[in-house]
Order: C-alpha cells, then sequence, then structure tokens
C-alpha cells in the first residue's frame, strides 16, 4: 500500500511509501498545519472544504483503502508547518 496525496480540485495525485516522504512534499507546497481531519484527508487554513489535501492509505492504483490512523494523523500534524519553504 502506498500514501495518496493529492493538494485542492486541481492537484494531481502523488503516491509515497512512507508518511516522512508525504509530509516533506505537502511542505514545499506550504500547505500549512491541519485544522480537521476527514476520512481521505485534511483540511488547512488554505484548503477546506471542496478544496482540501487528501492523504490517505490506497492501492498502486490509488484506490482508497482506509484512512491514516489517529496516531499517523497526530504525526502529521506535528510535521507539517504553516507556510514552510
Amino acid at each position: 500500500m502506498l500514501i495518496w496525496v493529492r493538494v485542492g480540485d486541481d492537484g494531481a495525485h502523488e503516491s509515497f511509501t512512507d508518511l516522512d516522504d508525504a509530509c516533506n512534499y505537502l511542505n514545499d507546497l506550504g500547505v500549512g498545519t491541519p485544522v480537521g481531519w476527514l476520512s481521505n484527508g485534511f483540511e488547512t487554513e488554505i484548503f477546506w472544504g471542496q478544496d482540501y489535501v487528501w492523504m490517505y492509505w490506497g492501492t498502486g492504483l490509488g484506490s482508497f483503502v482506509h484512512e491514516l490512523s489517529p496516531c499517523e494523523q497526530a504525526y502529521v500534524n506535528g510535521e507539517l508547518l504553516y507556510g514552510r519553504d
């Protein structure tokens, strides 16, 4: 399984083998810190409503399998920084 990430409605689906790589990618994009978790991603101050950050465990084809665990969500909360360059 892979971690799938998509930033907003216009973003492309990107896959990662671990949370560190996914968080580094999101920090490079400056998505900000999660303010609320959804079943397949999270909202930030920048991306919310229908235009949120998708982040979930999925198959090699990107099909949703399950959400991140509470421990994984807490890790992501601690790793994502608002406006990091």
